[in-house]
């Protein structure tokens, strides 16, 4: 498919040599302009050319290995962080980069995304008094459904406040 394209790139070029229009030279092979342009784009800026600009030297690879040997419990993020505190500044990308390649990165649980989690349950009561059908609003408001906090916030309300100690479990006032 490769050479496909840079015949097409050729053919293009010559006959653009010659004074015929892109639009023609491509209608007469079957490729459309956008195709033709990004491959265009794509031989002038093939990413698999782009070179680093920055090379890792051994000794930062050794340092890197150093900190994995000390804590192997540690993962590409933290080293790094260690590492900077030792003042080398490497990405974490080229930390993991090395650790995959020595076959040093161990799977781990991921935690489970907070809002995957119900911060609050629904309850259901049975319908609270019976009226006719008729109206609308009846019909609507059949159930009475509360939200009520789950885990640590699940506290019961304070009914105490500000001198209203009177509801019941309120110490008296005195």
């Amino acid at each position: 498919m490769e050479s496909q394209k840079q015949t097409t790139l050729e053919l293009v070029a010559a006959h653009r040599g010659q004074g015929r229009r892109v639009s023609e030279v491509l209608s007469s092979l079957g490729v459309a302009r956008s195709n033709y342009y990004r491959w265009k784009k794509d031989a002038i800026q093939n990413p698999a050319d782009r070179q680093s600009c920055y090379e890792v030297t051994a000794e930062e690879l050794k340092q890197i290995d150093e900190v994995k040997g000390q804590y192997p419990q540690y993962r590409h993020r933290r080293i790094q962080g260690v590492l900077q505190q030792r003042g080398v500044y490497l990405s974490a990308s080229v930390i993991y980069g090395h650790l995959k390649a020595q076959g040093q990165v161990e799977p781990y649980q991921r935690r489970a995304a907070p809002w995957k989690e119900p911060r609050y349950a629904l309850w259901r009561f049975a319908p609270m008094e019976r009226v006719p059908r008729s109206s609308r609003a009846a019909r609507t408001q059949r159930y009475q459904v509360r939200m009520l906090p789950v885990g640590a916030a699940a506290r019961p309300r304070n009914r105490c406040r500000a001198g209203r100690a009177t509801g019941p479990g309120c110490p008296s006032r005195q």
